[in-house]
Order: structure tokens, then C-alpha cells, then sequence
């Protein structure tokens, strides 16, 4: 562990590469993200302390891995589903009698092992994402041939794009480009399933993600697209940067009048796009992280502080608005140490103690209460 960190903190020194990119590679980084123990934490602290220009690529790796990890438990079966399935198993094995030639007790656990492998085959066929009618109208009316890559593995799979750009491809998720992306005028890939963006900046060149009926266009940033074919919603969040997202009705290619209707989305903001009730809805993330560097960061740490000195931190921390009625509250004050908390558990504690509620409405969050005497 020692020497891995060593190594990763000396290329990092050598090269001043902070990308989330060389993190997400690193072994030693994702299993103190995975498994943190308090020697790694300790070191990670010290490290980002000591290199500042780290901290961002720190978090958007460690927002991407969270985010994988949440995402491949949540497409796992339940045991709930495992026992229905083994349930419905045992019923056809004994509606179906076979004439014995071996032990009754083997001869049931072989026919249960056979289904059960079927059932669960059944459910991950079910389960994993196809190539979307969309997705392939479209990579069949591009201008210029298309590479694809398809992720058929059980972790994230790193795509390097021509332009510099990187995609961490999620598992049962495939995406096309050209190979002469570096020279297009516009930097156009094709998306099926789930990925994380870290896209180079060129202003003159746009960077589009087709991803069912969704398209996200920006000019650098970091962002997730999730837009699977068999779930109803498609998602688009942002972790860095600035992305316009709109709709599109059919698989025709990018018009110029499509994007009237565009929703433009900033740091910890996501559109939700329903496919069945042709609906956006722009919100917050599930998890927001720290948008600036580590020296702009507050320490969250309050002694008998003004609770609107609280709500201006966490403001300018995580680019949230937040709503409350400064002359209810303006007698509120604050001690606490909400360093290591994060968003929505700072709000909860902060809320504690002057009685309040939050709400997360649409892009903001709203502070409701009485006030302090």
C-alpha cells in the first residue's frame, strides 16, 4: 500500500497530471475510496493539502466510483428476488416428477442448481442494456465510420477519445465516435447505456452526446449520462463545468433549431428526463460535492457564527442557491463543526439546531422556520 501510494504520488509530482483519470487508475486510491482506514485518510488529507491542484480531480474520481458502486449493487438481484425466484424454481421442479435415476435429494438439488442458473440468466438478460433503436439509427446515419466500444466486463472501462477527451464506459454500456473526432468541427459521440465524461475544453469545437432521446452539448467539463434502454428515464449530470441539454423526437442527426428548447444545467444540477411523458425536470444530484479548490473551501467550523454566514459557505462551496427568509433568521446563531458532513447532512444539523426545514426544490433548496427570538 505504502509503495503504491508512493508511486502514484511521485508521477503525480513528475508528470502534474490531476486528472480523475490517473486516480481512477490508481489501485492504491480506489481502495482507500472503497475501504478508507484512518492511515489512508490521514495520508489523502495530507496529500490533497499539499497538493491543492489535486483536489478536484480527487473528487470527481471519487464521485465516479461511488456512483459505480451504488449503480452495480442497485442492478444486482435483492435476495428478495433470489428467494421469489428459488420459490417459483421449487414449484416446477415438483409439478414436473422425473423418473428416478439417482437420489431423490440430488436429483432435486441438480434440477433447482440448473433453474436457478437459468432464472438468474433470465433476470440479467432482462436487466442488461441493449443497443437502443435510437442508438442505432443514429451511428447508421453518421457522416464518417464510427469505432465503437463495448463494455461486456463487470467494471468500468476507460475510452480514451482521439480528442483527448476520456469516458469511464460503465459495464453493459457501449459508445461510438470517429476516429477523426481530434479534426470534426463538432465532436459528436453516440451513447448507449452509462458514462462518466471528462471532456477536454475547445470553444470552437463542441463537444454532443447522443444518448436516447437526449443531447448534451459543452464545451469542457466532467458529466455523467446515464440513459439505459430499458429504464424509463434518462439522466444527465454535471460535475464540473457547464452542459446544455435538450430533447430530440426522432433519431434525425443535430439541427441548428434544436436548440431552442435547451436546459442549461451547472455544477451538482441534473436533468431527469422521462422517455414515457416526454418530461424534463431539472433538480440537484443525489450526492453533491465540493465545486471549488481546496483553498476557497470553507472549514464549515462555527462558534456563536450567524446561521446566514452557514448558508453562504455551503452556497459558494456546492454552487447551490439556498432560499430562506434572512429577517426571520437574522437572530440565529450557530455552533458546529460540519467539516466531514456532507451537503445534506450539514443542512440536517444545521436545521436542528434553529428548528428549521430544508426542501429541495427543482435546482435550490428552501429553508423553512420560525425564526430565532
Amino acid at each position: 500500500m505504502i509503495r503504491t501510494i508512493y508511486s502514484l504520488k511521485k508521477h503525480i509530482m513528475e508528470e502534474t497530471d490531476y486528472s480523475a483519470t490517473t486516480f481512477l487508475e490508481d489501485s492504491a486510491f480506489r481502495q482507500w475510496v472503497r475501504a478508507p482506514t484512518p492511515g489512508t485518510d490521514a495520508y489523502w488529507r495530507e496529500f490533497m493539502r499539499q497538493h491543492p491542484g489535486a483536489t478536484d480531480g480527487i473528487t470527481k474520481a471519487r464521485e465516479a466510483l461511488r456512483l459505480m458502486d451504488a449503480r452495480t449493487e442497485t442492478d444486482f438481484p435483492t435476495n428478495e428476488q433470489i428467494q421469489r425466484m428459488k420459490g417459483i424454481i421449487k414449484e416446477r421442479t415438483e409439478e414436473r416428477p422425473v423418473r428416478p435415476l439417482w437420489s431423490p435429494v440430488w436429483r432435486w438439488a441438480a434440477a433447482a442448481s440448473v433453474a436457478l442458473i437459468v432464472g438468474l440468466g433470465w433476470w440479467f438478460q432482462m436487466h442488461q442494456t441493449s443497443s437502443d433503436t435510437l442508438y442505432q439509427q443514429l451511428t447508421a446515419q453518421a457522416e464518417t465510420p464510427l469505432l465503437e466500444k463495448v463494455n461486456t466486463g463487470s467494471q468500468s472501462l476507460l475510452v480514451n477519445l482521439p480528442d483527448g477527451s476520456t469516458v469511464a464506459l460503465q459495464p453493459k454500456s457501449r459508445i461510438s465516435y470517429a476516429l477523426s473526432l481530434a479534426n470534426n468541427s463538432r465532436r459528436e459521440v453516440y451513447l448507449a447505456g452509462e458514462a462518466f465524461f471528462e471532456v477536454v475544453k475547445d470553444p470552437q469545437r463542441p463537444f454532443l452526446v447522443y444518448a436516447n432521446e437526449l443531447v448534451t452539448k459543452v464545451v469542457g467539463t466532467s458529466f455523467w449520462v446515464k440513459a439505459i434502454d430499458q429504464e424509463q428515464k434518462v439522466t444527465v449530470s454535471v460535475r464540473t463545468g457547464r452542459v446544455a441539454v435538450f430533447s430530440r423526437t426522432d433519431a434525425a442527426p443535430l439541427s441548428a433549431n434544436r436548440e431552442q428548447d435547451e436546459v442549461m444545467l451547472t455544477p451538482n444540477q441534473q436533468l431527469v428526463f422521462d422517455r414515457q411523458y416526454i418530461h424534463m425536470q431539472k433538480t440537484l444530484v443525489p450526492q453533491p460535492e465540493l465545486v471549488n479548490s481546496a483553498a476557497s473551501v470553507p472549514t464549515f467550523e462555527y462558534r456563536d457564527a450567524p446561521v446566514s454566514q452557514a448558508f453562504s459557505d455551503l452556497k459558494n462551496a456546492y454552487g447551490i442557491n439556498i432560499d430562506y427568509d434572512e429577517t426571520a433568521m437574522k437572530h440565529c446563531l450557530l455552533t458546529a463543526s460540519l467539516t466531514d458532513e456532507p451537503l445534506y447532512e450539514k443542512l440536517k444539523l444545521i436545521c436542528k439546531g434553529i428548528q428549521a426545514q430544508y426542501q429541495i426544490q427543482d435546482d435550490h433548496i428552501v429553508i423553512t422556520g420560525q425564526g430565532c427570538p
